[in-house]
């Protein structure tokens, strides 16, 4: 009797084990499908605008408005869209009420643990903070943010620097100069500063903890993009990376 128990025990705790598993597998592929369908609308939005901006130029015209009318359709807190070279970093930046609802729901507003790409909701997407942040999960098949983790390699650090945003309003090319890893509650997600001496602190404190050095010359009134992730050297550790707001187009 104890071994028949112990045996569909045993069982139950392989189908339980083997559910999890395949409902794991199936997050991770749904999550992709969804991006990559979401990724086809904004290249067909991306090529149709361009091809019309070439026939029927108008300087008035802002070419960025059609290409998030569409992603605005599909979900209305689309704020951006992130995109870094040599990576998988190519998505929809969104932004909710607070900083938790995105951390598991996707752009498509499916419950998924991957969840969304999404600017901190205390920021101003329209015209940027002094620091504006961008939160995602680092997933272990490599989407979300998992490929910030390149930069933790010297030469992706310094060949592959820029991070790409494209808002409603404009395009914007920043420049990474600093990644680390830190606690989640660190000061690094303040939006904005009360005295130009607090902000110039940060910047420096940006500079100096990070794994390596870039010659970049930051400001009071440069602003600052900041992306963070998952990381695992201790409970609660985040992988930072900094970039300066280069060019605005």
């Amino acid at each position: 009797m104890l071994k028949k128990a112990v045996y569909f025990l045993v069982l139950g705790i392989f189908i339980y084990s083997s559910t999890q598993g395949l409902w794991g597998l199936y997050q991770y592929y749904r999550n992709s499908r969804d991006y990559q369908q979401v990724r086809e609308i904004y290249q067909q939005s991306l090529n149709i605008g361009e091809k019309e901006d070439t026939e029927s130029p108008n300087e008035h015209e802002n070419p960025n408005e059609k290409l998030f009318d569409k992603l605005l359709e599909i979900n209305p807190d689309t704020v951006a869209w992130i995109f870094i070279e040599n990576s998988n970093i190519d998505y929809p930046v969104v932004q909710g009420v607070d900083n938790h609802y995105y951390l598991n729901i996707n752009f498509n507003g499916v419950r998924n643990r991957g969840g969304a790409i999404f600017m901190d909701y205390r920021n101003n997407p329209i015209d940027f903070d002094q620091n504006t942040i961008i939160y995602g999960h680092r997933m272990r098949d490599g989407s979300m943010f998992a490929h910030l983790t390149k930069f933790r390699d010297k030469d992706f650090f310094n060949n592959n620097d820029k991070i790409y945003l494209k808002t409603r309003e404009g395009n914007y090319i920043f420049k990474v100069y600093s990644i680390y890893v830190t606690e989640a509650n660190s000061y690094y997600i303040t939006p904005n500063f009360s005295t130009e001496e607090e902000y110039l602190q940060f910047l420096q404190y940006t500079r100096k903890n990070s794994i390596f050095k870039k010659e970049v010359e930051l400001g009071i009134t440069d602003k600052i993009l900041t992306l963070s992730t998952c990381s695992y050297e201790f409970d609660n550790a985040r992988l930072v990376v900094h970039a300066k707001l280069m060019e605005q187009k």
